[in-house]
């Protein structure tokens, strides 16, 4: 009795972090509009040693057009793994979930052998 209930109480601990795993998925959005910003700032960011600036160099338009470059590149990968990290997470969680479903069914029913091969004397039965 008490493994089963181990097993529910982690199985109900499994299903709210599977719950949450969702919203997850999508905070890596907030991503688009902090870079998009960094496309407008970067440029202007002095180099090493007091050296001139991206747009000093080669211009402000031409350099947040290479930071945009970067970043359309960059961004992409980030949202995809991330998202590929979270599936992954809820696959995990959903094989451990069956995995103490399947526990879960073992411990009842060698909880309800054990039950059903005693008599009330509290002898095991030979059949």
């Amino acid at each position: 009795m008490n493994t089963i209930a181990a097993l529910n109480r982690k199985e109900k601990r499994i299903k709210a972090e599977l719950a949450k795993l969702p919203q997850r998925k999508w905070e890596v959005l907030f991503l688009i509009p902090f870079f998009a910003l960094c496309c407008f700032l970067i440029p202007g960011i002095p180099g090493r040693r007091k050296g001139p600036s991206m747009a000093e160099t080669m211009g402000y338009w031409e350099a947040f057009t290479a930071i945009a470059i970067l970043f359309s590149i960059v961004l992409p990968y980030m949202i995809y793994s991330h998202i590929q990290k979270v599936n992954d997470e809820i696959f995990d969680l959903e094989r451990q979930l069956r995995r103490i479903k399947y526990k879960r069914k073992e411990a009842e029913e060698m909880q309800t052998s054990s039950t059903k091969n005693t008599d009330p004397t509290g002898e095991r039965d030979e059949n």
